[in-house]
């Protein structure tokens, strides 16, 4: 299985002239397939803490379908986002230091690769340092990562597809943590949304969130990813501590969710997709369940229940289809095909390395 190996995790941090601290994180990592196994240290992101969180959420993220690890084995988001933590209540001050930036190149280790020339230029114009641009057109720079930090952050930032280890490279400072560069404690009171969710077939379910329209995101640890992702993330930066207990119920709600109902009703529109893929899609649905297939071809709209996808052994096509293209109706008032079905075990599906 394919899978990446987180190690070691460090934050580090200064402060800046205005008075506000900055975060970089560092993690050592491995990939699970090579022999032998090498950790190397890489900087993650650069940011406030409410910035570089969003790198550490989306990696938390890929655990749940095995794609990050620990050297353990397997992982949950809960014990990942843990050790961050940890990690940010002292972090290890990051002395200044001197940065060569240089367009163009072709080795993986070039400052500003030519496929990030154009980007790195447009985002020094968007903040003003059209200075900057004309002396890189020139030739190399020199920057400094603590008087420099707003140009850095602007073409490494997590805004921006251009990784940090690029120009922030090798393990972390070796040195004590700080107390004093910890962010602040965040006690907000917070209520996490409800979760209504019920199986489709044992390994997708479809799922409300706060009492949004239901929606199929794919696979249980998809669906669970964007949770952490988009749920977890926005209430951890308001109370400290507020995801794990979140993400844990989330889970919980997913393997004790009920069959979904036959009678569901399904209004597929079929070009509610920008992908030609997924309108395909919709119409090989409508040909399968017999609704399409004559002159008329695939209606704009069309309606069918679940049950009749079920009968006609078409789940997997219907979990390809986009969330904007099916509106989910349930009837559970007078319903009793709903039945509980047992817990199921957590499953690590194979993915793809994440790195």
């Amino acid at each position: 299985m394919g899978a990446t190996i987180s190690i070691d995790k460090k934050v580090a941090g200064f402060v800046r002239d205005n008075g506000e601290i900055v975060y970089i994180t560092f993690e050592e990592t491995c990939s699970k397939r090579d022999h032998p196994r090498v950790p190397s240290w890489d900087a993650r992101a650069i940011g406030s803490y409410e910035q570089v969180m969003e790198k550490v959420f989306a990696s938390a993220a890929c655990t749940e379908g095995g794609s990050l690890q620990t050297r353990s084995g397997c992982t949950t988001p809960e014990a990942y986002l843990q050790r961050w933590r940890l990690e940010f209540r002292a972090p290890v001050p990051m002395p200044d230091m001197a940065i060569e930036l240089k367009l163009g190149g072709t080795s993986m280790y070039a400052t500003i690769h030519d496929d990030d020339v154009a980007e790195a230029l447009a985002a020094l114009t968007r903040i003003g340092r059209q200075d900057l641009v004309e002396a890189l057109q020139a030739g190399p720079i020199t920057l400094h990562l603590h008087g420099d930090v707003d140009v850095i952050l602007a073409i490494y930032g997590v805004t921006t597809k251009i990784p940090l280890w690029k120009i922030v490279r090798g393990a972390p400072p070796h040195s004590d943590g700080a107390d004093w560069l910890a962010p602040p404690k965040r006690n907000a009171p917070v209520m996490a949304p409800t979760v209504d969710a019920y199986r489709v077939d044992e390994r997708n379910a479809l799922i409300s969130v706060g009492g949004a329209p239901y929606e199929h995101v794919g696979w249980d640890y998809s669906a669970l990813a964007q949770y952490v992702r988009e749920v977890a993330l926005p209430m951890e930066l308001r109370c400290d501590g507020a995801a794990k207990k979140m993400i844990s119920a989330f889970r919980e709600k997913l393997n004790c969710a009920p069959a979904l109902p036959t009678s569901t009703t399904l209004t597929i529109t079929p070009a509610a997709s920008d992908h030609e893929y997924y309108i395909d899609n919709a119409r090989k649905l409508a040909a399968k369940l017999g609704i399409a297939g004559d002159k008329a071809g695939t209606p704009a709209v069309y309606k069918v229940t679940f049950g009749d996808v079920k009968a006609a052994g078409e789940e997997y096509l219907l979990s390809m289809l986009q969330a904007t293209q099916v509106k989910w109706d349930l009837a559970l008032d007078n319903d009793t095909d709903a039945i509980q079905l047992p817990a199921r075990p957590r499953s690590q599906p194979e993915q793809p390395s994440l790195f």
